[in-house]
């Protein structure tokens, strides 16, 4: 995780360089990033432990109605 966050970061020099009273607002962006792309494995992860979902091809067929499914896929 801290690779990657070192990735975005590098990548954001160059606009911060340009422009560095936005150096925050990289940050957050950033931040967001990780949190929003969390969200799906952290209710993947609940609904496995939980045994409301019986295994992970179950959140391929969001059909089947299941409410962990369906927030995955949202």
């Amino acid at each position: 995780m801290e690779i990657l966050f070192q990735y975005f970061w590098l990548r954001a020099q160059p606009y911060i360089k340009k422009q560095p009273d936005q150096q925050s607002g990289y940050i957050r962006m950033i931040r967001g990033f990780f949190v929003g792309m969390s969200i799906p494995w952290v209710v993947m992860g609940i609904g496995m432990t939980t045994g409301a979902v019986s295994n992970i091809a179950a959140y391929f067929y969001p059909r089947a109605g299941n409410p962990f499914v369906m927030a995955w896929w949202v």
